[in-house]
């Protein structure tokens, strides 16, 4: 009986940001166990969702050494990331399809699966060229949309991602949107 977009932020997982590695892992476990299918499964839910997961993966489960769980994410992760690449929002557009960007440039990096990596990095690169306005505004004209694809774009900027090209275009970006992002600020922050 909740709206859809609290369903959605359920399974965006923005909260493993406060989860420690044991409680976090729990939740991924859960997740994995009992979300086959539903909402979360839509494109940009299972975006955002990616995105977290490599973040906690990468900063508290660096060092875990179950294997039986390891195997078990690696393939969440890449299902994920399949359907993701199966199912791009280009009917969407706009902050959507570039999270799905996002997102299969972070999987792509994480279970260093090129065909995810190249996409994601080719579309990344179109959506901002596309989306990012000449004074450095995201299309949408919403400084909250503007702050969020912004954290994308430095996101995937902060991964370790051995293309030099790649990252010096996306690059270009970032100044104008950072601008754009301080002129639009309210003085109290």
């Amino acid at each position: 009986g909740r709206p859809r977009l609290w369903a959605y932020n359920l399974h965006y997982f923005d909260y493993l940001v406060a989860a420690d590695a044991e409680t976090g892992k729990t939740l991924l476990k859960d997740w994995i166990a009992r979300h086959r299918t539903g909402i979360g499964w839509e494109a940009f839910p299972t975006s955002c969702r990616v995105i977290n997961w490599v973040k906690f993966a990468s900063d508290r489960l660096a060092s875990d050494e179950d294997l039986s769980f390891q195997k078990v994410f690696a393939a969440s992760m890449y299902t994920q990331a399949d359907w993701i690449h199966r199912h791009l929002e280009r009917h969407v557009d706009g902050n959507h399809l570039l999270k799905n960007a996002a997102a299969l440039v972070f999987a792509g990096a994480a279970l260093h699966d090129e065909r995810f990596l190249r996409l994601g990095k080719t579309l990344l690169l179109e959506t901002v060229a596309d989306q990012v306005l000449p004074d450095g505004a995201h299309c949408e004209l919403s400084p909250m949309y503007h702050s969020l694809v912004l954290m994308d774009v430095l996101d995937c900027l902060n991964l370790r991602i051995n293309d030099a090209p790649w990252r010096e275009r996306l690059l270009t970006f970032v100044p104008r949107m950072v601008d754009f992002l301080t002129a639009m600020t309210h003085p109290d922050g």
